[in-house]
């Protein structure tokens, strides 16, 4: 596989971030594979890390007024698959998702480069934290 994505509901970020229990929600074949891939002792700061994006996320879309929203939590592609149209791809699915669920979706660009991507996604910027720009595309 060498694309993945993990789409979440507003609701399942904040159960993964809590890590109340295990979720239900839609992966790409090949993102559990590169998740077991993270060796154990990396996963405290990793967790940090997801709880310190969820809470600047989640005040991002409150502050934007949606309370219920999906949010696109990993997109990647292997670096020889890049620039072949998967990541388009697979932001063509998480789109339509959203589009069909008519809630607003959410991300983090970690690659400044990659915001006009987004932005022609229809993705607006909505705040910062550090290199991540925080960005919405509202619902239809």
């Amino acid at each position: 596989m060498d694309a993945a994505a993990v789409l979440l509901s507003s609701s399942q970020e904040a159960q993964l971030v809590a890590l109340q229990q295990q979720l239900d929600f839609g992966v790409i074949p090949g993102t559990l594979q590169m998740l077991q891939a993270i060796p154990q002792s990396s996963l405290p700061t990793m967790m940090a890390a997801f709880r310190i994006l969820h809470e600047a996320g989640t005040a991002a879309m409150h502050s934007a007024g949606h309370s219920h929203y999906l949010k696109l939590m990993l997109l990647a592609a292997r670096p020889k698959a890049q620039g072949n149209g998967l990541g388009s791809a697979v932001l063509d699915a998480a789109v339509a998702a959203a589009d069909g669920k008519r809630l607003p979706l959410y991300l983090e660009a970690a690659n400044e480069e990659l915001v006009p991507m987004y932005e022609r996604y229809g993705f607006k910027p909505v705040g910062r934290l550090d290199l991540m720009t925080l960005m919405v595309r509202e619902r239809l």
